[in-house]
């Protein structure tokens, strides 16, 4: 179990409301087993810096195959793994491959999602990006491929590419499905 206190970063002064506004202080974690044999006992506790260059840092999931926890920013789209037992980097940052939709990640659905030993990123660049949560690698992408590896929209979505999402991960396969936060009607056509 992983508890925090603080934040990773966000914007500075932006909350929605004027009486708030976002701590610029470092974060602390603290990480308990949930094992029977010592279910209770701290394995650490340590202090985080927040992202650097005002962005927004989160957990994005964690990978108990493989030992990880993962760290994703916002705003340039990378990732980092942790190991859950020491709290020490593993890998990062992830690189995201410069394509015409890449920026509309900036708008992806915060939904990463890992499983069989991989992190799976998408959002409303309309591309999944595979990566091994043992090292960060980048494994393989889908959308923006030719013939039955292309999510391209045309002019039925402002963003080039159907949105994309998770449906369900089993049986070795990643289910994904076309969606957007507010979706204008009539709905996107020719999704796949």
């Amino acid at each position: 179990m992983l508890l925090l206190q603080g934040t990773f970063g966000g914007h500075v002064g932006f909350s929605g409301t004027i009486t708030t506004a976002v701590s610029t202080s470092p974060a602390n974690m603290t990480a308990i087993s949930l094992k029977p044999q010592n279910r209770g006992q701290v394995l650490w506790t340590k202090t985080f810096e927040q992202a650097p260059g005002n962005v927004t840092r989160t957990i994005a999931d964690w990978d108990p195959t493989n030992d990880v926890f993962i760290f994703e920013d916002k705003e340039t789209f990378v990732h980092y793994g942790y190991s859950l037992s020491t709290g020490n980097i593993i890998w990062g940052p992830t690189t995201v491959p410069e394509d015409t939709t890449t920026d509309w990640n900036y708008f992806s659905l915060d939904l990463d999602t890992v499983g069989y030993g991989k992190l799976f990123y998408y959002g409303y660049s309309g591309i999944v990006y595979c990566y091994d949560t043992k090292d960060g690698e980048l494994l393989w992408t889908y959308g923006n491929g030719g013939e039955g590896n292309n999510t391209s929209s045309g002019f039925e979505t402002a963003y080039g590419r159907y949105p994309l999402t998770t449906s369900a991960i089993a049986d070795g396969k990643i289910f994904m499905r076309t969606t957007e936060h507010s979706p204008n009607s009539p709905l996107f056509k020719g999704q796949r």
